[in-house]
């Protein structure tokens, strides 16, 4: 099972850019924001992980790999964050438990191009704030959600990965360190 969950832009933000980036302090994060990205990546990531459990309990390599996202370390998103971090929390949590029906479960920290990042670059005011966020980046540049992400996804469920469980993964060129 391969959890990629994200709850998509706020209902109340003009543009996928800014449910994702939007930049509130603690006070000014209305909880709706935060019913909205718990429900669109901790609850729908528990749910599909409760449907196939059942299935893959006593599996010789059944594994889960359930998406979390540096927004939970640090970067001033709090809903999306603290939504994205719970992912993490859970998944350490679970794979212990579900170790002993000898499933595996990991997280990664993804760091690539996606939709949204080619989105901003296509509005003038958020260019200056990818090319900052890329200038963090130790290796100067995002990564490819197929030829960076897809192989570590790959690993976690292949067997070459059997005795790992509850690790989180940072696969986004060092970006972590920026943080």
């Amino acid at each position: 099972l391969v959890n990629n969950a994200h709850g998509g832009p706020l209902p109340d933000a003009k543009n996928v850019q800014a449910g994702f980036e939007e930049m509130l302090t603690f006070m000014e994060t209305p909880i709706e924001h935060y019913q909205h990205f718990i429900e669109g990546n901790l609850y729908s990531t528990i749910r599909m992980m409760h449907l196939c459990i059942p299935y893959m309990s006593g599996k010789r390599d059944a594994s889960i790999i359930n998406y979390s996202s540096c927004s939970s370390k640090g970067m001033g998103r709090y809903a999306l964050g603290t939504a994205k971090g719970a992912v993490a929390v859970m998944s350490q949590l679970a794979a212990y438990e579900l170790g002993q029906q000898n499933i595996r479960v990991n997280v990664i920290y993804p760091g690539a191009a996606t939709d949204t990042i080619k989105a901003a670059i296509q509005e003038p005011a958020m260019l200056e704030q990818v090319v900052s966020h890329l200038s963090k980046n130790p290796l100067h540049h995002a990564g490819d959600p197929y030829g960076d992400i897809a192989p570590v996804v790959s690993f976690l469920a292949s067997e070459d990965s059997k005795f790992m469980t509850g690790q989180c993964l940072y696969v986004n060129g060092g970006n972590w360190m920026a943080i």
